[in-house]
């Protein structure tokens, strides 16, 4: 069907970005009916809560930093409307780094996944569900089944990393 939800291309980033939006989506719909099919603890909201969500507004950023930021700012800025309460940050960490400026201009806090960049998940404004890489290293560390191992590894996209010094860990 046309609209919001129909991605400009079908790479593996925009149907990862696809299942988000779905996944998102979902979880406003079973928070907004009390849903608690597959969170259960929904079950438990007080019935006199009138926290409610909007629905989410979907922008394909094209996976360019450009774009991410042009869509951000004409939503915000050129059409006069209200700006979002927050904004899910691009996939591509180069692109996520970029819409940083412009988000803190418009005070629109991110919520960054898959950010392995120190940088990304440490600002502020910045909310990173995954960990930056000392947290990363810090939680294989510490956890027990790893704790005696010699070596760990850690995969990640072909895109520039930064080293974490051990005594950062």
């Amino acid at each position: 069907s046309e609209g919001q939800y129909n991605l400009f291309s079908d790479t593996a980033s925009a149907r990862m970005a696809r299942s988000f939006a779905a996944a998102t989506l979902l979880a406003v719909d079973h928070y907004n009916n009390r849903d608690w099919s597959v969170v259960p603890e929904i079950a438990s909201i007080d019935e006199s809560c009138s926290v409610y969500f909007t629905p989410p507004i979907f922008i394909d950023s094209e996976a360019t930093s450009e774009s991410a930021v042009a869509a951000l700012f004409e939503r915000s800025v050129r059409n006069h409307l209200e700006p979002p309460c927050a904004v899910l940050a691009p996939l591509l960490e180069e692109a996520s780094l970029d819409i940083v400026p412009a988000a803190d201009a418009l005070d629109i806090p991110i919520l960054s996944y898959f950010a392995e960049n120190h940088e990304l998940v440490t600002k502020s404004g910045v909310v990173g569900v995954s960990l930056s890489p000392d947290g990363r290293a810090h939680a294989m560390t510490t956890y027990e089944p790893l704790r005696n191992r010699k070596y760990l590894a850690v995969w990640h996209q072909d895109n520039e990393q930064e080293s974490v010094p051990a005594e950062a860990i």
